[in-house]
């Protein structure tokens, strides 16, 4: 072993200098690994066109508006609807104020993660990310919510316990589906 790495030692010594040749053709194969490079991340970058950036901005908006317009409904008509569902009414107000919250904080995030680019006149991204984890969060308050209230309105014997079970599977389903969507 000692032999072999003195002997390798003595090789390398041995080893002429690199040519000008040599030196160039590296420099050359480096800059064309980081043209690459940068090629590769220009691919990942996403950008927008002002159009897109403005349907889906204009849909996350038209959302938000039209939860806040549905929950007003839902307080306002509760009165005008039989005893034994205003309170399903209620549940309906709470399920779009959440919802429409979760959709606010999704507008905001979409907002933050492009900027218009004027250079090339379209939308690229921030850097921040798109956050649509509120989707689940959402879900995992309103869902249940829909299905307790479903239960209130169909009024079955054993309410009580068909709620919790259903509330339950239902949160369990939003919770278990979220590991697939970040995968």
């Amino acid at each position: 072993f000692a032999v072999g790495y003195v002997s390798n030692f003595s090789l390398a010594q041995d080893a002429e200098e690199p040519t000008e040749e040599v030196v160039e053709e590296a420099a050359v194969e480096e800059e064309a690994a980081v043209e690459e490079e940068a090629a590769a991340e220009e691919e990942e970058s996403v950008t927008l066109a002002v159009w897109q950036y403005d349907l889906v901005y204009n849909l996350f908006s038209f959302t938000f508006a039209t939860m806040f317009a549905a929950f007003i409904f839902f307080l306002l008509v509760r009165s005008q609807v039989a005893p034994q569902y205003r309170n399903a009414l209620v549940m309906s107000a709470l399920v779009v104020a959440v919802a429409g919250y979760h959709y606010f904080r999704i507008f905001e995030s979409w907002s933050g993660a492009y900027m218009l680019d004027t250079e090339i006149g379209a939308y690229v991204a921030t850097g921040k990310p798109f956050n649509d984890a509120y989707r689940y969060i959402d879900w995992l308050l309103t869902v249940p919510l829909l299905v307790a209230e479903l239960v209130y309105v169909i009024n079955p014997k054993n309410r009580g316990r068909m709620t919790f079970t259903l509330a339950i599977a239902a949160a369990l389903m939003v919770i278990l589906g979220y590991p697939g969507e970040i995968a």
